[in-house]
């Protein structure tokens, strides 16, 4: 697992705008990238190598997976990953992680995200990396970040040591 560094930075985690309809092929990796890159384009990330993330949501509120990761937050002592019936990716260190229980299934809802809270995100070519959901929109956030304005408690600004990103 990577540890936040210098090199593996504290993703700032989104939640995205608008929900995301589930499609026979939300299941398994594909080169349609549409309704990614639309989540990724409602928040303002619009540079294609930004670290940032944004969490998916479907019609019934549950969080299904990142961007461009898999995610698990920390729910009553462990990590829990969105089960496959919410319409998450069954990403290979998904599968990985719930076979050496590393992680468990459970649903995991929108409203239910709080600010500063730890998320787990994971992909085939990062590995897995650490994140924290940012509870406000990320063009406030940039905003805050820039004129070293004050953040509320719960916001990432303490766990990123440049904070011109």
């Amino acid at each position: 697992m990577t540890w936040p560094t210098a090199y593996a930075p504290i993703l700032s985690v989104f939640v995205d705008k608008a929900p995301t309809l589930i499609q026979g092929t939300s299941y398994y990796k594909h080169t349609n990238r549409d309704a990614y890159q639309a989540a990724r384009d409602r928040i303002g990330i619009t540079d294609k190598d930004a670290v940032d993330e944004v969490l998916l949501w479907n019609e019934a509120g549950e969080i299904l997976e990142g961007s461009r990761r898999t995610i698990s937050v920390w729910r009553d002592g462990s990590w829990v990953t969105p089960p496959l019936s919410s319409g998450c990716m069954d990403g290979s260190i998904r599968r990985w992680m719930l076979s050496t229980k590393k992680v468990r299934e459970a649903r995991v809802l929108k409203e239910d995200l709080r600010g500063g809270e730890w998320v787990l995100t994971s992909n085939g070519i990062e590995g897995c990396c650490f994140g924290k959901f940012v509870a406000m929109d990320r063009e406030a956030y940039k905003n805050a970040l820039r004129d070293n304005a004050p953040l509320p408690n719960h916001s990432t600004i303490d766990y990123y040591p440049d904070r011109n990103r």
